[in-house]
């Protein structure tokens, strides 16, 4: 199930994982109840840029002009998010590693 929620978490992880801090303050509004469903975020001004490529390069996401926002359908929204549970669990793989020298050190 797709959410306003989940949305905001998965665009603030993917965030934080392409530039390495995380953005303060994502909104995510579903503007209308009918279908098709699509879901309209707003992102921080600094990180629209580095998002956007990476979405329009994973999902195929046209991106937006200007200040305009960032507009997901439900399909876009739920890769998104598996997008982000993939980044998440690389993380916790990566951080799980125990630090070795390695064969060459």
């Amino acid at each position: 199930m797709v959410s306003t929620g989940l949305i905001r978490l998965a665009l603030k992880r993917i965030a934080e994982t392409l530039c390495g801090a995380s953005p303060g303050n994502i909104c995510v509004l579903v503007p209308s109840a009918t279908a098709p469903r699509v879901y309209v975020a707003s992102v921080p001004v600094g990180y629209r840029p580095v998002l956007y490529r990476y979405l329009a390069e994973q999902i195929g996401l046209s991106i937006p002009h200007g200040n305009d926002p960032l507009v997901l359908t439900a399909v876009e929204a739920t890769v998104a998010i598996e997008l982000a549970e993939q980044m998440r669990r690389s993380a916790k793989a990566e951080a799980a590693l125990p630090d070795s020298p390695g064969v060459f050190q």
